[in-house]
């Protein structure tokens, strides 16, 4: 049970779903009230996330010298036919878009005019007034309407997921 907060100034019930609406309201109260409520669930088990995080280290670690591997990461790869070359460029590739992430999020901060920008404020809308809701219902029809240059298989696809209630 993740407790209650609110949305749109009403209390409700916390889910995961909900999360990632209220993340792109508006309502920075409110986001900050849903951020610190979800994440309390989890500072609260901190010790053990973090033993369980040592306990896999250890366990890799011991697999990785008993299976005679030059290291973890080697021994991670391998069951997928990856090098961990593949790896290293993909860290290295993220190291040199570090620079742009940074002026993004400056900028988006500077655009808020926060003195201050959190986790909760990632996905703000930069511009006020943009909160688009549809009924469920239309905006499927929209989706299935934006699916028509990939042909008719995508829609299909779609509408068998819509008719036999295993997409919402």
């Amino acid at each position: 049970d993740l407790g209650k907060a609110h949305i749109n100034g009403e209390e409700t019930q916390m889910t995961q779903g909900l999360y990632g609406v209220v993340l792109h309201s508006e309502n920075r109260a409110e986001r900050e009230e849903w951020f610190k409520g979800l994440y309390q669930a989890y500072i609260k088990m901190v010790d053990t996330i973090t033993q369980t995080y040592y306990g896999n280290v250890k366990k890799d670690v011991f697999y990785k010298t008993a299976k005679k591997y030059d290291s973890c990461l080697a021994m991670a790869l391998d069951g997928e036919d990856v090098s961990p070359v593949v790896y290293d460029n993909l860290i290295k590739a993220v190291h040199e878009a570090l620079p742009s992430l940074h002026k993004y999020i400056s900028l988006r901060k500077q655009i808020l005019g926060y003195d201050e920008q959190h986790m909760y404020d990632i996905f703000a809308p930069l511009v006020k007034g943009t909160d688009l809701r549809l009924p469920f219902d239309e905006a499927y029809e929209l989706v299935v309407k934006g699916l028509a240059p990939l042909g008719k298989e995508y829609q299909e696809l779609l509408k068998k997921a819509h008719d036999e209630r295993w997409i919402d």
